[in-house]
Parts: C-alpha cells; sequence; structure tokens
C-alpha cells in the first residue's frame, strides 16, 4: 500500500514494514483500515496469471436441498471431492423448501484450468471488466429499471414474495451465463436499488458440521418468512465461502489456520429515500435476522449495513441501521483486535486528523 499520511509524507506499507508493538504486522491493519490511517494512493496485489481467455471457466447449476441432510449431502462434493470447483457463488430461496418440484439453490461456479484446449487467446475475447468499465466512466453496475419497487418492498403476500424471488433467480443465472460466454466472472452487470446486510460466520470446517451451520443460518430466514402474516423479502439471499485472514478489523478475522467462513447476505428492494425512511416491517425484519446471525457469531461486513436493533433491548425491537448501542457492542466483541487496531491508528495519526465523526460511530467510540 502506498498511504498520504495525516503530516502530508507519503508512506509505504509492505510485508517488510517494522512491526508495531504487540505481535502485529502493520499489513494486518492496514488491509483494513477503515479510511482511519490515513488516503491510501495505491495498492499492488498478487494475482493469478491467466494465459488465456479460457484459463476461467464458469457455469451454472440448480439444486433442490429441502432440509439440512440434503444440504449438506450436496454441498459436500462442491466444496471438498476431487471435482470440487475453484469458487462457487450460491443463491437460495427461502420459498422453496415446501414446493416438492421447485429447486431451491442456484450455484454459479467457476474453475481455473491451467491447460486449456482449445487455448483460446485473451484478445478473442472483449469481456466488461472493472477497468473497461471504468475507462467508459460507469462504476458498479447498470442500474436496471425500477422493478416494482414500491410493491415490492411492501410485500405481506408469501406467493407474490416467491414468485418475485424465483424471477431474480432467472435474472441472476441469465447474467451469469452471458458472462461465462466471455469467460469473464464479472457476471453482475445489471441491478437494482437495494438495502444490504452481510454477515460472516466462522465454521468449525468444510465438514458436515461447517456446512450444517451454513443451513442453519440459511434456515433463520426461511423460518421467519413462513410465519403467517410476517414481512416477505423479495430478493433472492446469496451465500459464498471465504478463507478467514489475519487483518485486525476483517470481519473474517480467524485465529485457526485455514479457517473457513461462510459469507451471508440478505437483500432487500427498497425505494430511493433515506435508510432512516426505510418501512418498519422492513427494519424488523433485518433486526430479527440480524440478532441470530450475531448469536451464531457473526460479524457484519464493514462496508454494508447492519446494527438494526439495539443489543440492550428485548427482541422484537428494532432500530433503522448503524444503532450506537450496537456499534458499542461489536467493538466489545472484536476486543484485542479492535484495541491494537486503535494503538495502531493513533501512532499513524497523533493529532487524529482522520479520525471523524464517521469513525468514530462506526468502532463504538
Amino acid at each position: 500500500f502506498e498511504i498520504l499520511r495525516a503530516d502530508g509524507t507519503l508512506d509505504t506499507v509492505d510485508a517488510n514494514t517494522p512491526p508495531p508493538a504487540g505481535g502485529w504486522t502493520a499489513l494486518q491493519f492496514t488491509r483494513v483500515s477503515l479510511g482511519g490511517l490515513g488516503i491510501v494512493t495505491k495498492i499492488i496485489l498478487n494475482v493469478q496469471p491467466r494465459p488465456w481467455a479460457n484459463t476461467i471457466q464458469g457455469g451454472t447449476q440448480r439444486y433442490r436441498w429441502k432440509d439440512k441432510a440434503s444440504f449438506v449431502a450436496g454441498m459436500q462434493p462442491l466444496l471438498t471431492a476431487a471435482a470440487a470447483h475453484d469458487r462457487l457463488e450460491i443463491f437460495f430461496t427461502p420459498y422453496a423448501a415446501s414446493w416438492p418440484l421447485v429447486e431451491n439453490f442456484l450455484v454459479l461456479w467457476w474453475d481455473t484450468i491451467s491447460n486449456p484446449n482449445p487455448q483460446i487467446p485473451n484478445s478473442a475475447t472483449s469481456p466488461d471488466t472493472a477497468c473497461t468499465l471504468a475507462q467508459a466512466d460507469k462504476y458498479g453496475a447498470e442500474k436496471i429499471p425500477s422493478f416494482g419497487v414500491p410493491e415490492i418492498q411492501a410485500l405481506d403476500s408469501y406467493i407474490a414474495a416467491a414468485v418475485v424471488t424465483a424471477a431474480g433467480l432467472d435474472v441472476i443465472e441469465s447474467q451469469a451465463k452471458t458472462a461465462n460466454k466471455d469467460y469473464s466472472d464479472l457476471w453482475l452487470t445489471k441491478a437494482s436499488q437495494v438495502m444490504f446486510m452481510s454477515y460472516f460466520i466462522e465454521l468449525p470446517n468444510l465438514d458436515a458440521a461447517g456446512i450444517g451451520k451454513v443451513w442453519d443460518g440459511l434456515d433463520v430466514v426461511t423460518q421467519i418468512v413462513l410465519k403467517n402474516g410476517n414481512f416477505h423479502i423479495a430478493a433472492p439471499m446469496e451465500f459464498r465461502f471465504v478463507k478467514g485472514g489475519d487483518s485486525a478489523m476483517s470481519s473474517a478475522y480467524a485465529t485457526t489456520p485455514g479457517s473457513y467462513f461462510v459469507n451471508l447476505d440478505l437483500i432487500g428492494f427498497v425505494p430511493e429515500v433515506p435508510s432512516g425512511d426505510y418501512p418498519a416491517q422492513l427494519l424488523q425484519f433485518f433486526a430479527d435476522v440480524e440478532r441470530q446471525w450475531v448469536a451464531m457469531g457473526g460479524f457484519p461486513h464493514n462496508g454494508k449495513m447492519y446494527g438494526f436493533y439495539d443489543p440492550t433491548q428485548p427482541a422484537g425491537t428494532h432500530t433503522a441501521a448503524f444503532n450506537d448501542e450496537f456499534l458499542s457492542a461489536l467493538g466489545a466483541r472484536r476486543g484485542a483486535r479492535q484495541q491494537a487496531y486503535t494503538n495502531y491508528r493513533q501512532s499513524q495519526d497523533p493529532n487524529q486528523v482522520f479520525y471523524n465523526q464517521y469513525l468514530q460511530s462506526l468502532l463504538g467510540s
């Protein structure tokens, strides 16, 4: 990393940077700095070689896993068998478990093929990439015209929500198939206005116990939407498996080498209004899910919305996102690693130039 510090100096942080006190490295704080260490002006990454366009090959597959046992049995080969895929991105509808013929999981997969046959030159395809989009002044996915948002965000019909969620799976699969024709894994080229809560939950392993815990996280949402008269989301859920790491403020921070996390995403359609104006039913729904994901040991994605409840208040209550009491409790849960980050931040920014109100709130200070 190159970082412009508060005193105007340009600093480089890499594996050779002298470590701060406490057994941490500077990189462990810099990878997830939350803006508290300075202005990042350059990042150098290690990337995998891609000598051919079809070095990366992807596909899609639908599955019906109606309960925990079938989910574990179906997921394990995708993760640990000899033919396991290199990367998975999986979507789930919580409405189809009771329907005998409906597939409730959509798996997007990608594999790295070192010696593809035939070998298609990179120049033979022209997929959209983050770089080509940026050169065209396009940042992020193209916005899909209103998907009936005023109706969707206030759904109280199980059937209507199930139909719209199923249509969402079709849209995702269509975009993935289009990208795969160009050997591109940048499939999300169109998106809708949504609110987004994302949690990381550490797994005991990629075994039956670990995959069963993934099901438990998904089933939190299923059990809520099955309740009569409850609020219903209409966007598919999304999850992926990620390796744990040692970045101090990462939500996938782990002390066990080689550990894995599941990253669970809950998505809700919203109109273009301030988040404080989101419907109470929607906020309550997110709060109910979040309470249970936190109880499972989950930590929120730093770049998404979270903190929809006050942990000092009883279940069944909700607030707007980023509740102050929730953020304070989150800081306490991080414990020593957040304190180590704070010590390093203060050493790099002793005058607290970058310790603005937003960061203070985010850290529960």
